[in-house]
């Protein structure tokens, strides 16, 4: 939903409960690094809760890539960050400790 306004269906990736699956295994998360974040919702969804800084999704499809970027723009995810790369294809730069 954006400003009051759904969209996409019915499912809800932001507030998938499965999320608090990861927080059980990992309770106190600064950094994530999520491959195959697809259009970025549950990117999001990991982006919003307490204690979390930085989000980064690595997706290999450019039009998944788009989308995500989108929906952190409209959903304001400033700690969230897409990048591309297909790892069939290249080798990622070093993206960070997480």
């Amino acid at each position: 939903m954006i400003d009051g306004v759904p969209y996409g269906g019915s499912f809800d990736a932001v507030n998938d409960p499965r999320l608090d699956l990861f927080f059980a295994a990992f309770p106190t998360p600064e950094s994530i690094l999520e491959l195959g974040s697809l259009e970025g919702g549950h990117t999001i969804g990991l982006g919003r809760r307490p204690g979390v800084k930085r989000v980064l999704g690595v997706e290999g499809r450019r039009t998944n890539l788009r989308r995500a970027q989108l929906a952190a723009k409209l959903l304001k995810a400033g700690n969230v960050e897409f990048i591309e790369c297909d790892f069939g294809e290249s080798r990622a730069a070093r993206p960070g400790e997480f």
